[in-house]
């Protein structure tokens, strides 16, 4: 991502044509073979493309021992960005399979739901990958370090969560805050 950002800095013109060439582009989901996403992240952003791996610490005892690792939030995903008419670079890429979609092609995933992903990767304490959520209410962060992300009410136990959704792979991001900084969205229910 900043590849691209330092590569069209320097001239007017040229930052102008990097902002027309990002409303070109969307964000698509990048299947990859398994334990592939951190190269394949690198390899897409040495080819200056936009991309997004969230990540997650994770905790696992092997006799006796705590070993931490840090791991893709979606294991055998990377978000990247792109024009869909020319995905045969990204499709060639080593460790590419397929970018999601269905018979008529792939699917852009709302560049929205990855902004609230990301505000909510770089600001959770903690933040673990769940199937997506399909009940509850929606609501908006009004304030704290997530102030802005969008996403659905869920409790667990005493604790309150927000669920920030990638709708297309069907998966959603679990992040624990507090109660006091939710406000109802105007359509409040999921749709």
């Amino acid at each position: 991502m900043a590849t691209a950002l330092h590569l069209f800095n320097g001239a007017t013109a040229s930052h102008t044509a990097f902002l027309d060439l990002r409303e070109q582009t969307q964000w698509f989901a990048v299947g990859v073979k398994p334990r592939h996403e951190k190269a394949v992240a690198r390899t897409l952003a040495a080819k200056d493309y936009d991309t997004f791996l969230p990540l997650s610490q994770s905790r696992k005892v092997y006799g006796g021992r705590v070993k931490k690792d840090t791991l893709p939030l979606f294991p055998r995903y990377v978000f990247a960005r792109f024009d869909a008419s020319e995905r045969l670079p990204i499709l060639v890429t080593p460790g590419v399979n397929r970018v999601l979609g269905d018979s008529k092609g792939p699917i852009p995933i709302d560049s929205c739901e990855i902004d609230s992903l990301r505000i909510a990767m770089q600001n959770a304490v903690e933040a673990n990958s769940i199937p997506v959520f399909r009940q509850g209410e929606r609501v908006r962060v009004t304030g704290g370090p997530l102030c802005g992300v969008e996403g659905i009410v869920a409790r667990d136990g005493g604790s309150v969560s927000i669920v920030v959704t990638i709708t297309l792979m069907q998966r959603s991001v679990q992040v624990v805050l507090e109660q006091d900084f939710l406000l109802h969205t105007e359509d409040g229910a999921q749709d």
